[in-house]
């Protein structure tokens, strides 16, 4: 009894496994797209999840690399860092022991001082250190007395030519000390007197030499812009002309502007390209 219905169930197993050959084989080329399509799908959700396996990897071996460097180039930066505040310290501590130095360097130099009289003392040397220069100073240089023109204004307003005695000091060149002090105009006692002068008061002069008993002047550009008319230009002329030729080896002045000859002075029409002498005024 339990032989047949083993049998019978061995029967039955196989006549199904049969019918699975037979569907299986009948059908076998759709069997082998659903097998290649289930293995390709299979493979690459294996390889997909190594790969994310092997990038995550691969980022956190990365992010660790970074960080050991971020940690490292702190590191160097913070060192960097340390090295110049160093530096900058071992600077400071040299200057201060520098300027101590030459304070403690001043404090021995200077000279013990009652508080009281400090000014004082200040004050008596600062006296006699200005003393001697001046006396040096013209015990070196020459005196003479020079007669310089200026013009002074009538009781009719009219101008006429005056003479006033200078002390002139100079070393080599009595011309050009004389020409500066007329250059300076007439004191406050001949200003009382109706004395004035009609060259422009920036007027400089430049330098001087003599030729052939011609003096020739260089005045700086100020010299000709007259801003009292024509009148006035050729009376500051005229001064110029009496003052230098004073000097017995002086006959006649030729006025020069920034070291040129110029034909006209000014926007007065006034010829100075030719030497004046005192008859050209006569």
């Amino acid at each position: 009894m339990a032989r047949s219905r083993s049998r019978s169930g061995f029967l039955f197993m196989f006549v199904i496994l049969v019918l699975i050959g037979a569907v299986i084989y009948t059908f076998r080329d759709r069997f082998m797209v659903l097998f290649n399509t289930g293995y390709s799908s299979g493979k690459d959700f294996i390889s997909k999840n190594i790969d994310k396996k092997d990038n995550k990897k691969n980022v956190k071996e990365k992010i660790e690399k970074l960080d050991k460097n971020d940690k490292g180039g702190e590191k160097d930066l913070q060192k960097e860092f340390d090295e110049i505040k160093d530096n900058i310290n071992d600077i400071k501590d040299k200057l201060t022991q520098k300027e101590s130095n030459n304070t403690e360097q001043k404090d021995v130099n200077k000279p013990e001082t009652n508080p009281k009289t400090e000014k004082k003392s200040d004050k008596v040397v600062e006296n006699k250190k200005e003393t001697p220069k001046k006396i040096e100073n013209k015990s070196e240089l020459k005196e003479r007395i020079s007669k310089v023109y200026f013009n002074k204004v009538t009781k009719d307003e009219k101008q006429i030519l005056v003479s006033v005695d200078r002390n002139v000091y100079y070393k080599n060149t009595p011309l050009t000390e004389t020409i500066n002090s007329l250059l300076k105009g007439p004191s406050q006692n001949e200003k009382n007197k109706e004395v004035i002068t009609n060259i422009p008061g920036n007027t400089k002069l430049l330098s001087i030499y003599i030729k052939e008993n011609i003096a020739f002047v260089n005045f700086s550009k100020e010299f000709e812009y007259n801003s009292y008319g024509k009148e006035a230009a050729l009376a500051q002329i005229k001064q110029i002309v009496y003052t230098a030729t004073e000097f017995p080896n002086i006959k006649s002045v030729q006025i020069l502007i920034d070291g040129k000859v110029k034909k006209y002075m000014g926007g007065e029409g006034i010829l100075i390209d030719k030497p004046y002498s005192r008859s050209d005024f006569s």
